[in-house]
């Protein structure tokens, strides 16, 4: 496997928000490069996160988002549009009016709306079947983009155009969508690794990208969460220990009242996962940005243009 060689040196904020269609779940993690090197300065809710990034930008900064950001690549050549980046334009311009529509009845998914469904209505009553009929797929693995399907220690993702149960991520990637990429992008920010070759650049940016918090957890130590759930605090406890070793071990500093609610487990409620999810994104990263790790394989034009990846996933 070839692996990106791509510099982040220029950025000096880091931004990670752990993304829910609930504003009272959106946590972001931040930190900033001083002169003593990275240090973790703010672990907070911020409710409307686009603005926190929409401000005069006098630094360059790289957000991080736990939602997806991309279309998996079938769906590009049958719409008719080459890439994501086309895909925002043809939104904006209103060309997809339905887009945004999640579909109820299966006989309403098309390519100019696919996610599906809207509700679970009766037991058994929606199918995943529904959306390979309608979107003439023979196989559910072609619904999910190449980073999404079973890596390492990680089952297949949920497809982005199944929006019910636990793990679906549809609902979340559509309210992250209107809400942050294409608001910013209208503003100038820039979209990894669709825009990747403008990243060279030494202007300030605000570069948006994908993160996964769960692919980052083994970065601190190998099967770190495998028996725990970041619902418990004891288990948020254990993990925050291994996670400030590992920021010291890279000479990150962090904020001595983070520091204490790390060590807490950021409380007892179980809501203490969310802030937990900022930090671990952030961390991971931290992790490229301090070329340790990299961003991602060489990646093809295919998942340059359509599809995306997850940042630090290789």
């Amino acid at each position: 496997m070839t692996l990106t060689t791509e510099k982040w040196d220029q950025f000096s904020t880091l931004v990670h928000s752990d993304w829910s269609v609930h504003g009272k779940k959106r946590w972001s993690a931040i930190a900033n490069l001083t002169k003593n090197g990275w240090r973790i300065e703010a672990i907070e809710l911020f409710a409307e996160i686009s603005d926190l990034l929409s401000g005069p930008l006098d630094r360059s900064i790289l957000a991080g988002f736990d939602f997806p950001i991309g279309l998996p690549g079938f769906w590009y050549e049958t719409a008719g549009i080459p890439d994501f980046v086309s895909f925002i334009d043809k939104v904006r311009s209103g060309e997809l009016p339905q887009f945004f529509m999640v579909s109820d009845a299966a006989s309403e998914i098309s390519f100019s709306r696919p996610f599906y469904p809207n509700s679970a209505g009766k037991k058994d009553e929606k199918k995943k079947q529904h959306l390979l009929s309608q979107l003439n797929l023979s196989m559910s693995s072609q619904l999910l983009r190449q980073c999404e399907k079973a890596h390492g220690n990680r089952n297949d993702a949920s497809p982005l155009f199944w929006t019910i149960g636990a793990k679906q991520v549809g609902k979340a990637a559509l309210s992250g969508w209107k809400e942050v990429i294409f608001p910013l992008y209208e503003k100038g920010a820039l979209i990894w690794p669709f825009q990747t070759l403008q990243l060279t650049k030494k202007s300030k940016k605000l570069v948006l990208l994908e993160t996964y918090p769960a692919q980052y957890y083994d970065f601190f130590e190998p099967g770190l969460m495998k028996g725990r759930s970041k619902r418990r605090q004891n288990d948020r406890v254990i993990a925050g220990s291994k996670i400030l070793s590992w920021l010291n071990t890279r000479k990150v500093l962090v904020l001595p009242s983070l520091e204490t609610r790390i060590k807490d487990g950021f409380g007892l409620s179980e809501d203490g996962e969310d802030p937990f999810d900022a930090l671990v994104g952030l961390c991971g990263m931290l992790d490229v940005v301090l070329g340790n790790r990299s961003s991602s394989p060489r990646l093809s034009p295919l998942h340059l243009g359509q599809e995306g990846w997850i940042f630090g996933q290789v």
